[in-house]
């Protein structure tokens, strides 16, 4: 599963809804001969390259993209998060409004995805990479730019207007659960509220659950731009990344989706080919509804809950 980066103008606003609803998204023939990267890749190239199941972050309303500063999370207005649901097809149908007022197929090189979840202010899904991505994007037709850390056609995209790729590596440490005492966060009313982090009693039950199985289980810093990313933990025995969320509601699901295929994406990026791909998954203290539990199926998405007893469960 790979992850690509495509910028919407304000100007194409209507068209981007009117995606949105559709379920897909279209280029003109004359984007896709395009030189767009360095190594001489053409923008046809990357938009057949685009696999069913890769994922999309799609921003718009976002910083001037002609200035030579790098782009943050915060210079994306709003993102979007697609999964690829139909590779590259050559559509017949007028989709878009500017197709149906001149009768005819303007962006017949076509993708279909499914929305997963969207963002007013990005920092969910947009993380530093993705925004540089998206600012090259936004200077190339709304060409789709890989998002990758260490590959070479996302790095070597980016150099020379954003900058070399970040050094680091992945740094595993014991496991420590966390501590699930109330604790202050701060709403956005600057009011402090109390608040019981029932995901940290979750994950560290799950966590010692893990160690009595005989399964080896660490916490992972991940390298990033933006001071890190830490994921809830990392089982080595079962090669899972774990996002925990303290209810099966559908914004946490969606939340945790996310951020755990964020996790894996970073993770798989710094250890590179020769190492088996990190799997993701999602722990729960119940199991959501049935429709969020085929998302999760069709995400390649683990999910673990609490079982009748002390333990847990493999859901999905």
């Amino acid at each position: 599963m790979r992850r690509y980066a495509i910028y919407v103008p304000r100007s194409q606003s209507r068209s981007l809804e009117e995606s949105l609803d559709s379920g897909s998204w279209g280029w003109a023939d004359t984007s896709m001969s395009l030189n767009v990267l360095s190594e001489g890749a053409t923008f046809g190239e990357l938009v057949k390259g685009i696999d069913v199941n890769d994922i999309i972050i799609m921003g718009t309303d976002g910083s001037s993209p002609r200035t030579s500063n790098s782009w943050s999370p915060s210079d994306v207005g709003r993102s979007y998060m697609l999964q690829v649901t139909q590779n590259y097809y050559v559509g017949q149908n007028p989709i878009w409004h500017d197709e149906f007022d001149e009768g005819s197929v303007k962006y017949p090189n076509r993708i279909d995805f499914e929305l997963i979840d969207s963002s007013e202010d990005s920092d969910s899904i947009v993380d530093q990479y993705a925004a540089q991505s998206l600012k090259l994007s936004a200077n190339i037709r709304s060409a789709p730019i890989p998002i990758n850390m260490n590959g070479k056609a996302g790095a070597s995209a980016l150099r020379g207007q954003q900058g070399a790729p970040l050094p680091g590596r992945l740094v595993f440490k014991p496991w420590a659960g966390p501590n699930s005492s109330t604790y202050m966060v701060q709403s956005k009313s600057i009011t402090p509220r109390m608040a019981q982090r029932i995901e940290f009693q979750l994950q560290s039950e799950f966590g010692e659950w893990l160690t009595g199985q005989g399964y080896a289980v660490e916490n992972v810093d991940i390298p990033s731009l933006r001071g890190g990313l830490a994921p809830d933990l990392y089982c080595r025995s079962l090669n899972i990344v774990v996002e925990a969320k303290k209810s099966p509601t559908r914004e946490n699901v969606r939340m945790a989706i996310g951020q755990v295929l964020d996790y894996q994406q970073s993770m798989n990026t710094w250890l590179g080919a020769s190492t088996p791909d990190v799997e993701p998954a999602i722990l729960l203290p119940a199991e959501p509804s049935s429709d969020l539990k085929q998302l999760l199926t069709t995400l390649g998405i683990q999910l673990y809950v609490r079982d009748s007893g002390d333990g847990f469960t493999r859901a999905c």
